[in-house]
């Protein structure tokens, strides 16, 4: 309730059942709406470190919560010198993350992670570095483990049921957070690349792992179109170029094909016909996994 009712108040959309006359909806509301939403901004910027604090163990309850900064007008950390309360926010953005392993927490906090590294936003300056650290962070813990998996099952030995865990819930936070940023830069394809040749060879790596390299392979192909699309010119009657155009549909279309994607790699069923289609001038093609 406490999300639906931010939501609503950043819209400005009046409560179910109730209806705003035409006039008063355009002289009052604008001008109100404005002032609400920067209170209400101010306000929850203050509480929801506390918040995400307080319900961190509650899977169920913190997820909704990470939904709040998007509502939020961001500008008023740096407008009323709030930024310490950003620094708080984004250590508990980077507790939770440690901390869970459901991969609803996960894409929450990248989500949210996403909204503070907006560019142009008073929040991106604090906030990129802090989810660069956290992502650096990840691939430090995931590269050794990756390096000792593969050398001990050349040599005919297996590890542990906790080292192997802990490659799966890493390779699952990784996942989460490529389905909402460009991790281009950590060169995760190629880790997944080797890892997955692995598989083809050897045979011996546990479904979990192979599904949560699927998803970083696919969403490193997904942000390899976003950089070559960068490059095209805008959209006919829209004066957003061909790159922004699809970092706005990354995540649903991600989201919704990731599936389809791990079974097509897994099955050989094939071609996702829905990528070619959407390219601008791609014609009547089909681009696979492989």
């Amino acid at each position: 309730m406490l999300v639906a009712a931010v939501r609503q108040a950043a819209e400005g959309r009046p409560p179910a059942g109730r209806r705003l006359g035409k006039k008063a909806a355009r002289e009052v509301d604008r001008t109100r709406r404005w002032r609400e939403h920067a209170n209400m901004s101010r306000h929850f910027v203050k509480v929801l470190p506390r918040l995400l604090s307080k319900f961190a163990a509650d899977k169920e309850k913190v997820t909704p919560l990470l939904q709040i900064p998007q509502y939020c007008n961001l500008d008023v950390y740096d407008m009323d010198g709030l930024g310490s309360y950003l620094d708080a926010a984004l250590l508990e953005l980077d507790c939770l993350v440690q901390r869970h392993s459901d991969v609803a927490v996960l894409e929450a906090c990248a989500r949210a992670y996403g909204t503070y590294c907006d560019e142009g936003g008073s929040a991106h300056c604090q906030a990129a570095p802090a989810c660069s650290r956290l992502v650096d962070m990840l691939v430090d813990v995931l590269t050794p483990l990756l390096d000792v998996f593969i050398q001990r099952e050349k040599q005919g030995l297996f590890l542990g049921h906790g080292e192997m865990g802990r490659i799966c819930s890493t390779l699952r936070r990784l996942a989460a957070f490529y389905s909402a940023h460009d991790l281009s830069s950590w060169n995760l394809y190629e880790k997944m690349d080797s890892l997955l040749t692995f598989r083809r060879h050897q045979g011996s790596l546990p479904t979990e792992v192979v599904h949560c390299a699927l998803q970083c392979t696919y969403y490193a192909l997904l942000w390899q179109i976003v950089a070559a699309t960068d490059r095209l010119p805008p959209q006919v009657g829209d004066g957003r170029g061909g790159g922004q155009v699809w970092s706005a549909v990354v995540w649903e279309e991600g989201k919704m094909e990731r599936d389809r994607a791990v079974i097509a790699a897994l099955t050989g069923v094939r071609p996702h016909h829905w990528l070619a289609s959407v390219l601008p001038g791609s014609g009547q093609g089909s681009w696979t996994l492989t």
